[in-house]
């Protein structure tokens, strides 16, 4: 299977995945790996939802395969 990169953003993050927009197409239940740019982690991942399309790019849900609290470089913030 031919290898496809895309750098993207997160749109929203958590410790068991994310929301990220790509251009690529992708199917449900597709295996993706996950790099932060940042730190060089990697994560293998899996596609749970595909959202609206726009400017050519799909919102994506990702589920990493194991949660991963630190991947994405956030502290949480509490509510008041």
């Amino acid at each position: 299977m031919k290898q496809v990169t895309e750098k993207t953003e997160a749109l929203v993050v958590n410790a068991h995945g994310g929301l990220v927009l790509l251009g690529m197409k992708v199917r449900l239940n597709q295996s993706l790996n996950v790099v932060n740019l940042k730190t060089g982690d990697d994560r293998l991942s899996h596609v749970t939802s595909l959202g609206p399309s726009f400017l050519g790019k799909t919102e994506v849900g990702i589920e990493f395969l194991k949660a991963a609290p630190d991947f994405w470089g956030v502290t949480p913030t509490s509510k008041v």
